[in-house]
Formats: C-alpha cells, sequence, structure tokens
C-alpha cells in the first residue's frame, strides 16, 4: 500500500521562474511562492508567510514558462519530494521541494503576463540542452540551486 503524498497551496511566485532543459531535452522549470496566512495572537492579527521551492517538469514546464512571472498567483496541486545530492564539499545535503502535478494561474491578463509573453526569449530546446551541464550525482536538479545548509 503507497503512503499519501499531497499539497494543495495557493501562493504568488517571488521571481520570475527558471526554464532549463536536461541534457536529453527534457524541461525542468523551478519556481518559488510565498503562501500568507493570519494568525491571532493576543488582540492582534499577524501575517506570517512561508516559501516553498516549485519544480515543474516536461510539457507542463514549458507550457507554464510562457505564463508565470513575479507576482502571479497559483494554485497548484502537486507532492513533495526529499531531493538529496553530494554538495563539491563531499557533505550529503537535502532539501524538500514541491513537484507540480497541476498548476492553476488565477486572475486576467495584467500587463506583466503580457509584457512577458511579448518579451519572452526562448531558446530552441536542442540549444538549452547543450547550454545546460548536469552534475555527476543529477538527480533532477542542479546542485548549485540549492543552499549548502538548510535553515531549520
Amino acid at each position: 500500500m503507497n503512503d499519501l503524498n499531497s499539497v494543495n497551496l495557493v501562493g504568488r511566485l517571488v521571481r520570475d521562474p527558471e526554464l532549463k532543459y536536461s541534457q536529453g531535452g527534457y524541461a525542468i522549470l523551478s519556481l518559488s511562492i510565498a503562501v500568507n496566512r493570519s494568525i491571532k495572537r493576543g488582540d492582534q492579527w499577524q501575517e506570517m508567510v512561508s516559501y516553498f521551492d516549485v519544480v515543474v517538469y516536461g510539457k507542463m514546464a514549458e507550457h507554464q514558462s510562457q505564463y508565470l512571472c513575479k507576482g502571479k498567483q497559483i494554485g497548484l496541486i502537486g507532492r513533495l519530494d526529499q531531493q538529496r545530492w553530494t554538495g563539491q564539499d563531499g557533505q550529503n545535503h537535502s532539501k524538500v521541494v514541491i513537484i507540480a502535478e497541476q498548476i492553476e494561474r488565477f486572475g486576467g491578463n495584467d500587463q506583466n503576463q503580457n509584457q512577458k509573453q511579448n518579451n519572452s526569449y526562448q531558446r530552441p530546446a536542442q540549444q538549452s540542452a547543450q547550454n545546460y551541464q548536469q552534475p555527476d550525482n543529477y538527480d533532477g536538479y542542479d546542485s548549485s540551486d540549492f543552499p549548502e545548509e538548510i535553515p531549520f
């Protein structure tokens, strides 16, 4: 029997997504979202923010990269994935990311979205794949994308 691993979030992109390609030409879109919530402490409501790294693969990555930009609100359904790698210093590291399986964009066509569509630079998949170098310990991510220490 499989265990349950499901995540549903609504948040805003904190930076423009980054589209890369593996050496085999497989699209990998990395993005980060901020999810806000309010909690009451005494008589005061306080805003709490959690930040999550999200990865999108394949055709969905290529499609969503055309429409997503910093500040855009999205909803996603995905799963948690613990990424493990060995750093250049020989130390083992890990990071939990969300693998998006569905993404819903909220809001209309704002100026940032239209500007991104009109000014987006898209390299052919072959050229992008040639420029992207995987580390020897490739497990789906470029280890340079991860901090050396996880802050918790």
